[in-house]
């Protein structure tokens, strides 16, 4: 629920900044002007005629930013936004996980938000063999999304218990964003192999599950963790791989399965 709430915060944000690119610099300036900012200055009980004195001298500054803000838009990230329907609602945070996919150990991690998106991402790579161009389109959009998801993680996080699953994602995901590679898989070598999509998705599972199995067995931290949040990064890299891909098993359905561009639409969806 929290997950779903800060996806339409997101939505709202983006497109309040993507109205703002529309004015010319001008009316920002204005509205700048305009903009009561008071309660954003820290002070001191009996500093409030300070305040006024404040916002004259940085009120330049502010506009300036706020014009450097306009010009950096998230161009991708609004772009897969405006193709999704907002009356549905964000289906992908319900559906990459699936209850019925048996657990690897006895316990499971919490999801973060990160860990998801660059699994699926890998995926959406690893399964596309037509148009190289939405893949590229889609990781500058994922990097642009992934900012927002900082911040957005790090005050949810109030605990760091999903610390270690944060770092997990930054970690697989200079990988994909570089090499694109998850781990040590090549994505696009699995992409252009003449397989059905099943047979790629299986394959990944598969591998992260091994993985999982194998890091278990010999990795020391593992077995002294208290908490799954506290397994090792590669450790959570793989059981995220291996339930959405196992969930991605059991909810595709025959024709969607023998069209690779029907399920890349699919997983650019769910992220």
């Amino acid at each position: 629920m929290i997950i779903y709430k800060c996806c339409k915060k997101l939505v709202d944000l983006v497109t309040i900044r993507k109205s703002n690119l529309n004015c010319n610099t001008e009316s920002e300036s204005n509205t700048i002007n305009k903009l009561d900012l008071r309660n954003y200055i820290l002070h001191l009980e009996g500093e409030e005629e300070l305040i006024d004195l404040l916002m004259e001298g940085d009120r330049d500054a502010t506009a300036h930013w706020n014009r450097m803000g306009g010009k950096k838009q998230p161009r991708y990230l609004i772009q897969l936004l405006e193709k999704l329907n907002p009356s549905r609602g964000f289906e992908g945070v319900q559906k990459f996980d699936s209850e019925q996919v048996p657990s690897l150990d006895f316990e499971e991690p919490p999801n973060s938000w990160a860990l998801p998106v660059v699994t699926l991402t890998s995926i959406a790579i690893a399964i596309n063999n037509t148009d190289f161009r939405p893949v590229k389109e889609l990781i500058k959009c994922v990097n642009e999304g992934l900012k927002y998801i900082r911040v957005i993680e790090n005050n949810l996080d109030i605990k760091r218990d999903l610390t270690n699953i944060r770092k997990a994602a930054e970690v697989v995901w200079a990988g994909v964003d570089l090499h694109y590679r998850w781990l040590d898989v090549e994505l696009l070598e699995m992409a252009v192999q003449e397989r059905s999509l099943k047979d790629i998705i299986s394959e990944l599972s598969d591998i992260a599950k091994n993985k999982f199995m194998e890091l278990r067995k010999n990795d020391v931290s593992f077995c002294l963790s208290s908490s799954p949040s506290k397994w090792p990064l590669k450790v959570l890299a793989a059981n995220s791989m291996y339930r959405i891909c196992q969930t991605l098993l059991l909810t595709t359905d025959n024709r969607s399965s023998d069209c690779s561009k029907v399920m890349f639409e699919r997983l650019t969806t769910m992220i």
